[in-house]
């Protein structure tokens, strides 16, 4: 099994309310907000794990400036408002909340994707059960999305 250098960032715009909880889930997390916000933030994330970016204008040009950061192997982006993590593995979903854990699942995810020669994979947020149709969105991902780059 491969193991994967990986760095996690949460890019993150007018939500440092946000920040204690996703700093309990997610402790190794590096922050990325705009260097305008900074006063807003640096309360509440350890300044190692601040990372300002300069003003942008939308969430492509965001994304060019986070893919530009990257120091590992593989990085992934989280969404500031993640919540929990949700195993949807058998018959009982299960929610996870603990840092451990989830770490864990994204390194699990890392190391498969890197030994199947997949270059990109995501989790959808809020699909619902992943059985039941929804004419408006007939599609969402339930797991890694295998294929990418």
């Amino acid at each position: 099994m491969a193991v994967v250098d990986y760095d996690i960032i949460v890019p993150s715009r007018k939500r440092s309310k946000n920040m204690p909880h996703i700093r309990k889930l997610l402790p190794t997390a590096t922050i990325f907000v705009d260097e305008n916000e900074v006063d807003d933030y640096a309360p509440l994330v350890p300044k190692d794990k601040l990372l300002l970016h300069e003003p942008v204008s939308g969430y492509c040009e965001l994304y060019r400036l986070m893919l530009k950061q990257k120091k590992k192997e593989c990085l992934v982006i989280v969404s500031d408002d993640l919540e929990y993590f949700e195993s949807r593995v058998g018959r009982k979903c299960r929610r996870y909340q603990d840092a451990g854990v989830i770490l864990q699942a994204i390194e699990n995810n890392i190391n498969v994707c890197a030994d199947l020669g997949i270059g990109l994979f995501s989790f959808e947020v809020n699909t619902g059960h992943p059985l039941a149709f929804r004419a408006a969105n007939p599609f969402s991902l339930v797991g890694p999305c295998c294929g990418g780059l």
